[in-house]
């Protein structure tokens, strides 16, 4: 063999021993990389839609990388027949020799990238979890205030049950006071009609000063039996006999005497032939002129 043909074998023997120490530890790297995913896939098979949308983007960087190493086996056999040409022609060695220190530099630098890569995301993978743990403290604390507003719910359920319950009693409580006025106030009139004096004294008697001003508005009036109901009752101090003034706006009306106090409403009476004006739903009442409506 000549001195040519000796150094093309050398130099084939070396190329061929770096070539397959750099496809060695490419496959090195991809195996790395497959037990590397393997265990993240095992440790977070349960973990939110999130979290495996970064495990399917890191499976869409590990096929680049099968891709790519695929790529480099195919270019490692092109080195190979490149080789045997290079033990005929020593120039086309050179040229060839050049061109794949060139191609190994590339990808040096490929796997430098595909490390920093790797880095960036594990980095991102570690943030997912940390994410995935606050958004569980975030739904715990959510499920507290459901559960919260669930027993309010609750409870002013039943707080709206028995308010229920109360307006029904006072509507019977206020038909039943009703027939007692029309009774009361029929009486009235026949006592006015045959002693007045008896009824003028009545009527004084039953009118008591309250010690603080109470107001309110009405809410049900008969102008034809000249009764009214107002929304103050036993709660805001309504006492039997209290004297209610009138107004709407600021026209002066007349005044009324409370003649049944309930929790929440009271009862009155009125004689027309003493308004200024008939009483209408929605007009102001006070026991004191120094009141502001």
């Amino acid at each position: 063999m000549s001195l040519a043909g000796k150094i093309f074998s050398v130099l084939a023997f070396i190329l061929a021993v770096f070539y397959v120490g750099i496809t060695t530890a490419l496959v090195s790297m991809q195996d790395n990389y497959r037990t590397q995913l393997a265990k993240a896939e095992q440790k977070h098979v349960k973990t939110v839609e999130q979290k495996d949308g970064l495990i399917a983007d890191w499976e869409h960087k590990h096929n680049a990388i099968d891709k790519e190493a695929r790529l480099i086996d195919g270019k490692n056999r092109m080195l190979a027949a490149e080789n045997q040409e290079l033990r005929s022609e020593w120039a086309e060695a050179n040229a060839l020799t050049t061109v794949q220190r060139n191609i190994i530099a590339d990808q040096d630098q490929e796997i430098k990238r595909l490390d920093a890569q790797v880095d960036s995301y594990r980095t991102n993978f570690m943030d997912a979890n940390a994410d995935i743990k606050r958004l569980g403290g975030v739904i715990a604390g959510l499920e507290g205030d459901k559960k919260a507003l669930i027993g309010a719910r609750d409870t002013f359920q039943e707080r709206l049950t028995a308010c229920e319950k109360d307006r029904d009693n006072a509507l019977k409580e206020i038909e039943k006071l009703t027939e007692d006025v029309t009774r009361y106030v029929a009486l009235l009139s026949d006592l006015r009609e045959q002693r007045p004096d008896i009824y003028a004294e009545l009527i004084r008697k039953d009118i008591i000063e309250p010690k603080k001003a109470i107001r309110g508005k009405v809410t049900a009036v008969d102008q034809k039996l000249g009764l009214v109901v107002i929304n103050a009752g036993q709660r805001n101090d309504v006492r039997k006999g209290y004297q209610f003034i009138v107004f709407r706006g600021n026209k002066y009306v007349g005044k009324v005497v409370i003649d049944e106090v309930f929790p929440d409403v009271s009862a009155a009476h009125y004689s027309r032939p003493d308004m200024a004006a008939d009483v209408e739903v929605g007009d102001d009442v006070t026991t004191k002129l120094a009141v502001d409506f």
